[in-house]
């Protein structure tokens, strides 16, 4: 939860670290409807009450949910929900402060009102009745307990991040967080924006050499038109959500800037149709947004990308990704590119393999030229090597080295699987060491004296 992320930045400061990232951390569907991506929010304005820590939330046994290999989403969201509940009905709850919180944002009392009126209608929005339907939802329509509880978990959530965010400041570590490029169909901004988005079409990839059946993400796109009518105000809003908390924010897809690749409801991905935006006012409402708060930009530009969304990123000023897995080329004299010191340089996304998967399952030639390039010991160990990688890519000018948590220890299961649901447990899986574990770890203290001894960038 949020205070265990202060504790994780408190541990990182220690090893070396300027920031710790995470996925989105925005309201999601975690009953029914159930959807557990990061990348699927309910709303891109609302945190998730999934990562507050809620008082009197009774400790998981070992026996109970902390044993589990595996997250279990509903069982851990009912008990915060209880918890959650138990604390707002205390003697001297601290209404007023909730009250002047959703009085200061009023989006938030809208968005209990909508998830008041769909616990109780038990159906997606799309199905509702007049005038909920249409979006005007009165108290006499909902269970106004629910309405109370989404109140008060959004309040709790925002002031228990608001806080985290002060103190990791305060200790020289910044939040590094992630903008997802789309919302739940089902979900908040989509009714609250009716109009906005685009009817009978969801966004998705075309064919490549990953993924050659194309990609449906399964979201909405919006209409660039009814985007600008709006003087980009979802835009402004959402970023601005981010910002007043974020020190670095990741734009997921960044070249959708430039271009969404729309696919019609009932067809494949095959079938779908690249649809232009407006780049550079969307570019203007990023510069400006970022030159407001003081938060720099990173643009997540992996994959095809085109000439031109790269030379835009570099005139506005964003940084670019550089993923070392991807980025190899057997043969070349230099089989790594050397990051540009503009980029955010890491091994690995949380869509690919962990370094420990991929070295497994890469030919003799892959691993002959990343271990040279890296200067790293052929026969090493994947943890090994991927120090060695992390130690390169510490030396190289790229501004900002991350790593993924699980490359320490040589983790072999992946996050996500791109392309699949419920077939794999895609952001379920729970690190092998706990936060109290981590300290004691040898390899966490290894890579940080590395990553320091060639520059001390992550």
């Amino acid at each position: 939860d949020l205070l265990d992320l202060v504790d994780f930045g408190e541990l990182m400061c220690r090893e070396g670290a300027s920031f710790v990232g995470t996925l989105p951390l925005l309201a999601s569907f975690l009953d029914d409807p159930f959807e557990p991506s990061p990348y699927a929010p309910v709303s891109r304005t609302c945190w998730n009450e999934f990562y507050a820590r809620p008082e009197g939330l009774p400790p998981a046994g070992p026996e109970g949910l902390r044993g589990e290999a595996l997250v279990d989403y509903r069982s851990v969201a009912a008990r915060k929900r209880e918890a959650i509940e138990t604390q707002l009905r205390a003697p001297g709850a601290p209404w007023p402060q909730v009250e002047a919180y959703a009085a200061c944002h009023p989006h938030v009392e809208r968005y209990a009102r909508f998830r008041a009126f769909q616990r109780r209608s038990r159906t997606n929005w799309q199905a509702w009745p007049e005038p909920q339907r249409s979006g005007t939802i009165d108290m006499e329509a909902i269970d106004r307990d629910e309405y109370r509880y989404h109140l008060f978990a959004q309040w709790l959530t925002a002031t228990q991040i608001d806080a985290a965010a002060v103190h990791l400041r305060d200790h020289g570590v910044g939040l590094y967080l992630d903008y997802p490029v789309g919302v739940h169909p089902d979900g908040f901004d989509a009714w609250d924006g009716q109009g906005l988005f685009a009817e009978g079409m969801n966004v998705g990839a075309p064919p490549d050499g990953f993924q050659r059946a194309g990609q449906d993400w399964g979201f909405r796109p919006m209409l660039p038109a009814a985007l600008r009518e709006q003087g980009y105000r979802p835009l402004i809003n959402a970023l601005r959500h981010h910002m007043a908390v974020a020190s670095m924010l990741r734009i997921d897809h960044v070249m959708g800037l430039h271009r969404l690749y729309w696919v019609p409801h009932g067809m494949g991905a095959k079938e779908g149709i690249y649809v232009n935006y407006p780049a550079e006012e969307l570019y203007a409402v990023l510069c400006l947004e970022s030159y407001h708060h003081g938060v720099p930009i990173v643009g997540e530009d992996l994959g095809t990308v085109p000439p031109e969304v790269r030379e835009s990123m570099e005139a506005h000023g964003l940084q670019r990704m550089y993923v070392a897995q991807t980025e190899l080329r057997i043969g070349r004299t230099s089989p790594l590119p050397t990051p540009e010191k503009s980029s955010v340089a890491s091994l690995n996304t949380h869509d690919m393999p962990p370094f420990a998967a991929y070295w497994e399952q890469s030919s003799a030639d892959r691993r002959e030229s990343f271990a040279s390039a890296v200067g790293a010991p052929l026969d090493g160990e994947p943890a090994v090597i991927a120090n060695h990688a992390h130690r390169w890519l510490a030396g190289s000018p790229a501004r900002t080295v991350m790593v993924t948590l699980e490359d320490v220890w040589g983790e072999t299961r992946p996050q996500n699987l791109p392309g699949t649901s419920g077939e794999a447990p895609n952001w379920r899986g729970r690190h092998r060491y706990s936060l109290e574990q981590l300290p004691a770890l040898p390899e966490l203290r290894q890579l940080s004296q590395s990553m320091s001894s060639r520059g001390g960038k992550s």
